[in-house]
């Protein structure tokens, strides 16, 4: 038997994959992606069908291969005389055990790798009585990522840590001072959003979440943008029809059924609770007020509504799409009687909240946003080839676009853009960022830049271009910066990432 280094995991599952199809056997269990850079050897050539045929011990370690059940196929194994299936199998599963080694070495590796990083935090951080954005950011992010690579012991470890401990517990305390002064977004980005990254299954903490976001953007889009775009813009055009018809269209193609409407129902309603807090504690300039009176009588309604619909479910009663848009027409008419907000407000938001209960993706595509929708799809426009996010409240860098203006200016990944041309980021939105960034082709965009990792700050002018986003992809890059799909030359094992879909 030729001893080898251990395989690459993909080539060791189309080995198995092949085998089985020849032995009639299947596979269904999930298998985990490869580390970037596992060790490689040259592989063996594929068995004939009548080789494979040869043996039925064979086929039974295959499917011991294909539940996990890896000692008992090395088991199985040793019980065959020597083959040349049997070899090729009993070379898989040692490559699979140094592949689980190397992967285990590399897990341990990332995991102190975040520790260093939580550690050089805690040091800047020391001192300060109140940690500032850029502290809780780097700190949270260093231990939810040194929990993805922790074991259950290590995760409760890293939670236990007094310096971990202690900025929960001030992040708590600012949270709550953040939602009763009205600053919701605050509220979530620096607490919310990390304490549902470190507790996926905490239901209450999703829905608080859910809860402070949703407030956010009520608030946001009652406001004028300092891109300006004002907030009634924003709304124009919007119809009854419009819900109406996508209900129908929602009903008759949706890939689930929509006997059940209750959840569609709930999380409209609740969106309309949601309003009337905007209105009643906002301490921002909004395109619309209401009345303490009011907006009281609006949610007194919304209430009685959302109680009538959770006794209807508790009675086993169906909410069908039909009551759904029954109710839909009553809070239009109990907000022309209270609130008085113009009719494509209410539509908009209920809209949006019934939608999203559906799945992330389904939602409606309003007149004011059809051109940023047509740029998604074409994937062309002109700007300076960036992805940028705020989930974390700041302004960042995701990527950057090979062969663009911003790839060759110096600019790398998790850089945050803290002003554009001179305008703080901090307040701005991600689409209003992406509409200061982007522009005519041939025109200069400023962007005040600062690296976490070293903390330099500096300015730098940006020629925009067109930009052609190909939303295919491959396994590495070639050193002429050209995609390579091929994993295993030999074999012709390649891979594709699809990013987006695109019209083409």
């Amino acid at each position: 038997m030729k001893t080898t280094s251990p395989k690459t995991f993909l080539f060791c599952f189309t080995t198995v994959l092949c085998l089985l199809m020849v032995a009639g056997s299947s596979c269904d269990s999930e298998q985990s992606a490869p580390p970037s850079q596992p060790p490689q050897i040259k592989t063996q050539s594929p068995l004939t069908l009548e080789q494979v045929a040869e043996t039925n011990g064979f086929a039974a370690a295959v499917e011991k291969v294909c539940l996990g059940q890896f000692d008992q196929a090395r088991q199985t194994l040793a019980d065959q005389d020597d083959s040349p299936q049997a070899d090729q199998l009993k070379t898989l599963l040692d490559g699979h055990d140094q592949l689980q080694q190397y992967r285990q070495d590399q897990r341990l590796a990332a995991y102190q790798e975040q520790l260093d990083e939580l550690q050089k935090v805690e040091k800047e951080a020391a001192g300060k009585d109140v940690y500032d954005a850029n502290d809780i950011g780097d700190a949270m992010l260093a231990v939810v990522r040194a929990r993805e690579y922790a074991d259950e012991d290590q995760k409760d470890k890293v939670l236990n840590d007094p310096f971990v401990r202690k900025m929960l517990k001030q992040m708590q305390t600012q949270a709550d001072e953040n939602e009763q002064q009205g600053k919701w977004l605050d509220a979530y980005t620096y607490n919310y959003y990390w304490l549902t990254a470190l507790h996926e299954d905490n239901e209450a903490y999703r829905d608080k979440s859910e809860e402070l976001t949703g407030l956010a953007t009520v608030e946001l889009s009652f406001k004028d943008s300092s891109c300006g775009e004002t907030a009634k813009e924003r709304y124009e055009d919007i119809t009854v029809a419009m819900f109406l018809r996508a209900l129908h269209l929602l009903e008759n193609n949706y890939v689930a059924t929509l006997d059940d409407c209750g959840e569609m129902t709930r999380k409209g309603l609740k969106r309309c609770l949601l309003i009337g807090t905007v209105l009643e504690r906002t301490q921002e300039e909004l395109a619309w007020a209401a009345s303490p009176m009011s907006v009281a009588q609006w949610t007194d309604g919304i209430n009685a509504m959302l109680r009538q619909v959770e006794l209807d479910i508790e009675a086993g009663k169906e909410i069908t799409s039909e009551t759904l848009g029954d109710l839909f027409q009553d809070m239009l008419a109990l907000g022309a009687e209270t609130i008085r907000l113009p009719q494509e407000v209410l539509i908009a938001q209920f809209t949006e909240a019934s939608f999203s209960a559906l799945d992330p993706f389904t939602n409606l595509i309003w007149p004011w946003n059809v051109k940023d929708f047509e740029k998604s799809m074409t994937q062309q426009f002109s700007g300076i080839g960036v992805e940028i996010s705020k989930a974390t409240g700041v302004l960042k860098i995701g990527s950057l676009l090979p062969d663009t203006p911003a790839y060759r200016s110096g600019l790398d990944a998790d850089d945050e853009i803290i002003a554009v041309d001179g305008e703080s980021t901090d307040d701005m939105t991600i689409y209003c960022a992406v509409s200061k960034i982007t522009g005519p082709k041939g025109t200069k965009v400023l962007l005040t830049i600062r690296r976490p990792s070293t903390g330099k700050v500096w300015d730098v002018s940006i020629t925009r271009a067109k930009i052609v986003v190909d939303p295919l992809r491959g396994w590495t890059r070639t050193p002429e910066g050209e995609w390579d799909y091929l994993i295993d030359p030999d074999n012709r094992i390649g891979y594709i990432r699809l990013t987006s879909f695109t019209e083409n």
